[in-house]
């Protein structure tokens, strides 16, 4: 996981949208100056889901791609 972190430079900027009943992660690479990048680094991410009932769960997922789906049902 480490070698996508320190063998390249920059840092992923992740972005999430929903599509029904999953979210999309996509990641790119995070630069101030207007640039195309196909870097991809290996990224933990963690999100908590809460539901109208008061519920909460806590999804994991490892970002290996460029983009990633996530189920939340």
């Amino acid at each position: 996981m480490m070698k996508s972190w320190i063998e390249q430079p920059g840092h992923p900027l992740v972005e999430v949208a929903r599509d029904v009943d999953k979210l999309v992660l996509t990641q790119r690479r995070f630069i101030y100056l207007p640039n195309e990048s196909d870097q991809a680094w290996v990224t933990p991410v963690t999100i908590e889901i809460f539901y109208e009932s008061g519920d909460s769960q806590q999804i994991t997922a490892l970002m290996t791609n460029k983009s990633t789906h996530v189920d939340i049902t």
